[in-house]
């Protein structure tokens, strides 16, 4: 949501945009020539990312393919989110020179992996360890740290993450709100909880109270 939203202000502001779309040709709804297509209708070139043949786990598959996509390859800014490393292979050449030499990296803070497994009371397995230093370290490498949260930045650095010295923490962009209607509703005998049925969004609190 983050990304789409941002990519569709940037292009309706006259920026060239191309999203990466980092699943490749997995779709869970109609085909990826069709996403092509809605993207294209907004400015917004949509590339599929092509697999490596490289072994690992999907993070590292996909953080690997991600920099192979870009090496060679020209833009002004880089956006990428930290979750599961997916920049960690680019921020890694990009500070030796091999990749991006030009470019800003700018690595958006969301939601960790350890953060994830805090929120749900769960232990890390030794993939969620290595995943937690991609992450950790495309957030270190990256020129320009953004988060839409103070709590997140103030998590990281509990945490003992390095964050870099530009940091700019600004909200999500929210395109196209349909207009609030407020109205007065009479007293309710029902209380739904509205999220994912997991810890980390509040089921337990809720059920509680």
């Amino acid at each position: 949501t983050a990304y789409y939203n941002m990519a569709h202000a940037l292009a309706r502001a006259g920026h060239r945009v191309t999203v990466l779309y980092a699943l490749g040709e997995f779709c869970e709804h109609r085909t990826i020539e069709h996403w092509q297509a809605e993207y294209a209708r907004a400015g917004i070139q949509f590339v599929p990312l092509p697999a490596q043949p490289v072994r690992g786990h999907s993070a590292i598959k996909i953080s690997y393919a991600v920099y192979r996509w870009l090496a060679g390859r020209t833009f002004d800014i880089v956006h990428c989110h930290e979750w599961r490393g997916i920049a960690f292979y680019t921020a890694l050449a990009k500070r030796q020179g091999l990749c991006l030499a030009n470019a800003i990296l700018c690595v958006g803070a969301h939601s960790p992996v350890l953060w994830h497994l805090e929120g749900m009371n769960e232990l890390a397995d030794a993939e969620a360890l290595e995943v937690d230093f991609m992450e950790r370290e495309s957030v270190a490498l990256a020129d320009v740290l953004w988060s839409p949260s103070g709590h997140m930045l103030a998590w990281m650095r509990r945490e003992g993450w390095r964050l870099p010295r530009r940091i700019v923490r600004k909200p999500y962009i929210l395109l196209d709100l349909p207009p609030v209607r407020t109205r007065t509703a009479a007293p309710g005998s029902e209380l739904v909880f509205f999220g994912r049925l997991e810890t980390r969004k509040g089921l337990d609190l809720f059920c509680d109270a």
